[in-house]
């Protein structure tokens, strides 16, 4: 099975040589020969064969270790605020060649709103164009940007929704806002809108007005995720995770509200 992401060139066709007889190995030598069988019949896809020896799949990075204070070089505002996501996306670049999965940052608003109040960049109307502006030229790259393997780009999910600072909901509103003005065919990064009744499902809720944005982003892209993490469905799942010490990744779901939420949306 093709990977439709994958763009040809020398360098990865020699790599997607190697791929397919790692992936034949495995399918030989550690799959079990029913599911390897239903593999090759295309009944089922077991993805990212070549790292099962090697590497592992879907990781969540820690970014306040990533963004530590003492690590800025620049000096004004601006630099400072640009370098935040040159650190990003070095991580990216640097991590997406040592596993196989996807990349996602659990509280990608919370995390850098927390890196701009330690750097003491005040939230003043020019800054938060700045970090507008970051925030979509950060959109547009990993869109663009083909150089994971030397023929496709990363998969990135980002994780917002429930910060309330002043940066947290200036992030969130421009990631969903260039997310949303991109061109139609573009539809990186995942964005995973996380909906907590008291802090953002409900019209009296600080972040309502966030909600509402993703929710008409949905509409219009068709590509979002919504994690509902307060409903009861939710709950009952988590509890048996932590009671069977489960730990699923829920990457590209979007699970139906439980919560009965009736978001008032202007017209």
């Amino acid at each position: 099975m093709d990977n439709a992401a994958a763009r040809d060139n020398f360098v990865s066709g020699l790599y997607e040589q190697a791929v397919k007889q790692e992936k034949e190995q495995i399918l030989d030598l550690v799959v079990a020969p029913e599911y390897a069988r239903l593999h090759r019949d295309a009944a089922i896809h077991l993805h990212d064969l070549e790292g099962y020896r090697y590497v592992y799949n879907c990781c969540t990075p820690m970014l306040q270790d990533i963004l530590a204070i003492d690590s800025f070089s620049a000096k004004s505002d601006f630099g400072r605020i640009t370098e935040v996501f040159e650190k990003i996306k070095t991580l990216i670049a640097s991590l997406a060649v040592c596993q196989t999965g996807g990349i996602g940052f659990a509280n990608f608003d919370g995390d850098i709103s927390d890196v701009l109040e330690k750097l003491g960049i005040k939230p003043t109307e020019a800054n938060r164009q700045i970090l507008t502006e970051s925030v979509a030229l950060f959109i547009h790259w990993v869109n663009t940007t083909r150089t994971r393997y030397c023929r496709e780009p990363y998969y990135i999910s980002l994780n917002l929704g429930l910060d309330t600072s002043e940066w947290g909901r200036c992030l969130t509103a421009a990631v969903i806002t260039a997310y949303s003005e991109q061109a139609m065919e573009l539809t990186r990064p995942n964005i995973i809108f996380k909906v907590k009744s008291d802090v953002n499902g409900l019209p009296t809720a600080p972040n309502h007005d966030l909600f509402v944005m993703a929710l008409k982003c949905t509409a219009k892209k068709m590509e979002k995720s919504n994690l509902q993490i307060c409903s009861a469905m939710y709950r009952q799942v988590w509890m048996q995770m932590v009671k069977y010490k489960v730990f699923l990744l829920l990457q590209g779901a979007y699970l139906l509200s439980m919560m009965n939420l009736q978001p008032k949306v202007a017209p």
